[in-house]
């Protein structure tokens, strides 16, 4: 029986076709060794804040997944009740965007 994690997630699936265009920026690079021009630093800067954006939309992405399909397997009342209040104080987005998911 294959398990969900066993095959790639949306979120995975996302993370590739966004890293194209961290690909795409990165080719205006110049192929060289040495010191950067001031617009290849603003390039290398582009490409690290969207690598970072993409790391956190899947990160997001997969938490909601993940909670979907726990969701799925396990009855409401076989969910322990300290659990089940925190949840319910807070939308799913509340959960999934940062603190939310890490506390």
């Amino acid at each position: 029986m294959a398990s969900w994690a066993s095959s790639p997630t949306d979120a995975h699936k996302s993370v590739k076709s966004s890293l194209k265009v961290v690909d795409g920026v990165l080719s205006y690079m110049k192929d060289t060794k040495g010191k950067p021009a001031a617009k290849e630093r603003a390039l290398f800067a582009a490409a690290v804040v969207f690598t970072y954006g993409i790391w956190e939309n899947y990160v997001e992405q997969l938490a909601i997944e993940l909670a979907q399909k726990v969701s799925d397997k396990i009855p409401p009342e076989h969910v322990p009740e300290r659990i089940r209040k925190s949840l319910e104080k807070g939308t799913a987005w509340e959960l999934a965007v940062s603190p939310g998911w890490r506390r």
